[in-house]
């Protein structure tokens, strides 16, 4: 008997969420976009530090010295330590997998990654020129927005207000309106490194000579772009 009864309550509960999958309630469903150009106000230049000798402690300690060189070369533009991050030196041996020569060590490669953050622009062209004369022939130039997390909050603001606008236009066109959202869902985010000219390679050969495309200040805005699908109800 209790098991009849356990099959009728299960067989009741099944009916009454198919009942409630098939009602469909009066939704206007659609998109809002919202895009802020936000002025980049730092520049992050990366630099690899790759040294290779027959003596590991020989590749450590050169890039050691130069990890502090580097370091040096920031403060002098007033890089602040808290914007300079480097990673731990990476030390491996690189071996000769030939057969005829065994698995002999070539040499010992020492790597370390550091990265300065640059808020005063004017300070750039010094610091460029500094990184060339000090032997350093390559590094990756990227513009950045310190407060992004503030203008994607703006742009996310800025989409469901549109996307709402938009319900409201497409309901009073039919004579109807619009209630509560049913449901929001941002559905695009497009922050820095989206733009084609947003980050390049400064080479140590170009240092100095007054060329205005490879300078960052003629990068311009970085777009934040957010994107939100949204229903709505019916009224």
């Amino acid at each position: 008997m209790r098991l009849i009864q356990c099959l009728v309550v299960a067989l009741l509960l099944v009916a009454f969420s198919l009942a409630e999958n098939n009602t469909q309630l009066p939704l206007i469903t659609v998109t809002g976009t919202h895009e802020i150009q936000v002025a980049p106000d730092e520049i992050k230049i990366t630099i690899t530090i790759d040294n290779r000798e027959k003596v590991a402690q020989a590749a450590k300690e050169k890039t050691d010295l130069q990890g502090k060189k580097l370091i040096q070369l920031g403060r002098a533009v007033s890089i602040e330590p808290k914007d300079v991050s480097s990673s731990f030196v990476l030390l491996q041996p690189i071996r000769n997998y030939k057969k005829a020569e065994g698995r002999s060590i070539l040499y010992f490669q020492a790597v370390q990654r550091i990265v300065l953050t640059l808020h005063d622009f004017s300070k750039y062209q010094t610091l460029m020129d500094s990184l060339a004369q000090d032997g350093f022939a390559e590094a990756l130039i990227e513009y950045g927005v310190s407060d992004m997390p503030g203008y994607r909050k703006k742009a996310r603001s800025g989409a469901i207000l549109a996307a709402q606008e938009k319900a409201k236009l497409l309901a009073e066109t039919i004579g109807q309106k619009i209630g509560k959202a049913y449901n929001i869902k941002e559905t695009v985010q497009t922050t820095a490194g989206m733009r084609p000219n947003v980050s390049n390679t400064f080479l140590a050969e170009n240092a100095g000579e007054g060329d205005e495309e490879s300078g960052p200040l003629a990068v311009g805005n970085i777009p934040v772009k957010v994107s939100v699908e949204a229903s709505f109800l019916l009224e």
